[in-house]
């Protein structure tokens, strides 16, 4: 039996041609077995494996039919547990489905009929029927009454549930029988590991095919063959201890091989199509073909212990290789951190990794500005960093933290379709692995939890930062505050002209800057009203206006004609709001 498929196939095949045709009257093969008390547990076991319409059948398809069921005593003789698995757990239920189809032969056959030969069940694996001293046996058990006769066939009740043979061989009988696995089964002899899987078990074996070897090529399968301690060890590596059932245990697992090191099962797709792979990337073939000694999955790869795994590339190795990312490996370089990161013991983390265009929003002047400021460079470079490997599928809503202290929030989106940080920058490239961690690409600089002066530093305001610095007023924005900054762009600065910035009096510079500042306040996006006024630490007061060209797009603007560019720049000790004109104080013209 290759992967075992077939019994559904049947079931559901004889469901529909149930469906049609004429319909026989009277009394059907189930009902004569519900109406013998000594056939309950294979009725109950028919109903459990869902297959009672298999002799309930009442289409001309199926008039002929002949089942041999066992009673009650013969399950009861079963080796101990077995009925409980096979009734009560639904990891066997494929198995009872088996063993029943396996009790159903085509055709009718009465006492009279059967003679010493074969008989073609529906598992499509042969019974043996011998006739001696007039008593009727299949295979073993033997026919303690027979010719109980229905509308479509007959029951005969056997003393012994017939087993298929493919479940009385162990893993060993049953891959040479499936066939496919010649390269497996040549190195667990060379291993010495055949007698092991003969053996009482109970084991699960991921059974790689043929093809799964060939995928390593001739020269590999020959050097393992000849290094049987690094052999065995990745034979061991493909067997669990115990039963291992797709129906329950292989959903999102961490399993302990017998080679000592665990393999991971997780689940990939997407909605309701989801299906199980092993360490993130090899495919099942086959489920849950049962042994006498355990059960086999087939894959198509063969697994390599961690341990045994090539040195992949470091977070550093990746950085350094990938262009998009030449700034942050520079910023790296200047800190020290790209030597960290590129230590293999080193993790493993999670590096969300700005590409160049995300620093080239902050302007040149600003990365110079943090290249020459290694401790600044450093709080926010740690920012991007989270402790633990976090691969997309592990970013879910909420909060994880950075290795400077500080948390970035996660937003997974509609159905995982894309992922935000901190509410505006997205994740561009997923999932670059590394032998230490793993390295997102993201969009934006992501800016820790800073005061006014750090956070207008690394969103993009150097010219600012750059005049509160030379008239001293860096400083007293980096107090407890709260302030709100109204902050020009360098767009707004230009259009002042940077020669009359430049030939500006600092007494008057100073008056301008203090003009963009309310103290003692944090004025959100949301706090705005048209017509408040709000006094500015330079003594004068800024106007709020609202302006709608029609009644759906309305702005706010400041002094009638000062517009926001963008809003809410939390820092920790206020809010920076971008705007797109530099504010002139009353009583000063330049």
């Amino acid at each position: 039996m290759m992967w075992s498929k077939t019994s559904k196939f049947l079931v559901s095949g004889l469901a529909l041609m149930a469906s049609f045709g004429n319909v026989v009257s009277g009394n059907t093969i189930l009902d004569v077995a519900k109406d013998d008390a000594d056939l309950s547990t294979f009725v109950a076991a028919l109903e459990i494996a869902e297959i009672e319409r298999v002799l309930d059948c009442k289409s001309w398809f199926c008039y002929s039919l002949t089942a041999f069921a066992p009673n009650n005593s013969a399950f009861e003789a079963l080796p101990s547990g077995l009925l409980g698995n096979l009734t009560q757990n639904p990891d066997y239920k494929n198995h009872l489905r088996d063993i029943l189809l396996y009790h159903v032969a085509w055709g009718k056959q009465e006492a009279s009929d059967i003679t010493n030969g074969t008989l073609r069940t529906f598992l499509h694996e042969d019974v043996n029927t011998t006739v001696a001293d007039g008593n009727i046996f299949i295979n073993d058990a033997q026919v303690v009454k027979g010719d109980v006769t229905a509308d479509n066939g007959v029951l005969h009740v056997l003393n012994q549930v017939l087993i298929p043979e493919f479940m009385t061989k162990n893993i060993i009988q049953t891959i040479e029988d499936l066939g496919h696995f010649d390269t497996l089964l040549t190195a667990l002899n060379t291993a010495s590991l055949t007698s092991a899987l003969e053996g009482p078990g109970p084991f699960t074996l991921f059974a790689p095919t043929d093809s799964a070897f060939d995928k390593l090529g001739n020269s590999t399968i020959n050097g393992l063959l000849q290094d049987v301690p690094a052999l065995t060890d990745i034979l061991t590596y493909h067997v669990i201890p115990g039963r291992i059932f797709t129906a329950s245990t292989l959903r999102d697992a961490n399993l302990t091989t017998l080679q000592g090191e665990e393999i991971t099962v997780s689940l990939k797709g997407w909605w309701w199509f989801r299906f199980p792979v092993i360490n993130g990337d090899v495919y099942f073939r086959g489920f849950d073909i049962l042994a006498s000694n355990g059960v086999i999955h087939v894959i198509e790869d063969v697994l390599t212990p961690p341990s045994m795994e090539p040195a992949g590339p470091t977070i550093t190795d990746i950085a350094t290789d990938t262009d998009s990312l030449s700034t942050l490996t520079a910023a790296l370089a200047a800190t020290g951190l790209n030597s960290t990161l590129a230590n293999a013991t080193f993790g493993p983390v999670t590096v969300f990794a700005p590409n160049n265009d995300a620093f080239d929003e902050l302007g040149q002047e600003t990365i110079n500005s943090l290249l020459s400021n290694t401790e600044v460079l450093t709080n926010v470079l740690l920012y991007h960093v989270v402790d633990g490997e976090l691969e997309r599928r592990d970013l879910t809503d909420g909060n994880v933290k950075a290795l400077n202290g500080e948390e970035i929030e996660v937003d997974r989106g509609l159905f995982g379709f894309w992922v935000r940080l901190n509410g505006d920058t997205r994740i561009r490239s997923f999932d670059n692995l590394a032998s230490n961690g793993v390295v997102h690409i993201i969009n934006k600089v992501l800016v820790p939890p800073s005061d006014i002066v750090l956070t207008a530093t690394l969103t993009g305001f150097p010219t600012l930062v750059k005049a509160l610095t030379d008239t001293n007023q860096a400083s007293a924005l980096q107090g407890t505050g709260p302030f709100t900054v109204f902050a020009p762009t360098e767009e707004a600065f230009d259009d002042l002209g940077r020669d009359a910035l430049a030939s500006l009096d600092p007494a008057v510079l100073t008056q301008i800057l203090l003009y963009h500042v309310v103290g003692g306040e944090e004025v959100l996006a949301d706090d705005l009203r048209s017509g408040d006024t709000y006094k500015t630490l330079e003594g004068s007061e800024i106007t709020v206006n609202r302006e709608c060209r029609v009644i759906v797009f309305c702005r706010f603007v400041l002094n009638d004609d000062v517009e926001f560019v963008s809003t809410d720049l939390k820092a920790t000790n206020g809010v920076i709001h971008a705007i797109d004109k530099v504010l002139i104080p009353p009583g000063i013209t330049l």
